[in-house]
């Protein structure tokens, strides 16, 4: 009686760490398919935005195709930020852009400077917490990225680095 308990325990307890894993999987295929609709989104507004372009921004710099693609990018970066922060089910739990932070500080944010500290706060980043940053699509440069972003709890330790950056930078 006592050995069949055991057993059955056991068997009870295997098929509890089965479960479990059955529910860490599907967890993760709703955040890959999630992912999936974040990007699907994005492309689909990037086509809105590359049909109002053609409409309305052609005709002001039809002449200045460095004007034409500063106008792009300027409404696919907000647009893309506007994406991303609407979504209803939960607030936005991510920290300023740099550039935003790098001109409350004070300093101009060069792409140089912001490659440089993007790459400086990554590393310092996996040191600090042993894992991967965060990432979140973002229209950059003329293009869809996956850039890093850090969790809004870890702000006064993300100035921090990028005050200890920027006192060592140039």
């Amino acid at each position: 009686m006592c050995v069949t308990s055991f057993h059955f325990l056991k068997k009870r307890k295997f098929e509890v760490i089965n479960l479990e894993l059955d529910i860490i999987e599907r967890k993760q295929k709703i955040t890959e398919r999630n992912l999936k609709i974040t990007e699907s989104t994005m492309n689909i507004k990037q086509q809105s935005v590359q049909l109002y372009q053609q409409t309305m921004q052609i005709d002001l710099f039809k002449n200045d195709a460095h004007m034409q693609s500063l106008a792009r990018d300027i409404i696919m970066q907000t647009f893309s930020g506007s994406m991303i922060t609407d979504q209803k089910e939960t607030p936005f739990p991510y920290c300023a852009d740099f550039s935003d932070i790098l001109q409350k500080m004070g300093r101009r944010p060069t792409p140089i400077l912001l490659s440089s500290l993007g790459k400086y706060i990554a590393k310092e980043y996996r040191a600090a917490f042993k894992e991967e940053p965060p990432t979140i699509p973002k229209y950059v440069a003329g293009a869809n990225r996956q850039v890093k972003t850090y969790p809004i709890e870890h702000e006064g330790w993300l100035r921090e680095k990028i005050s200890a950056f920027l006192s060592t930078w140039r």
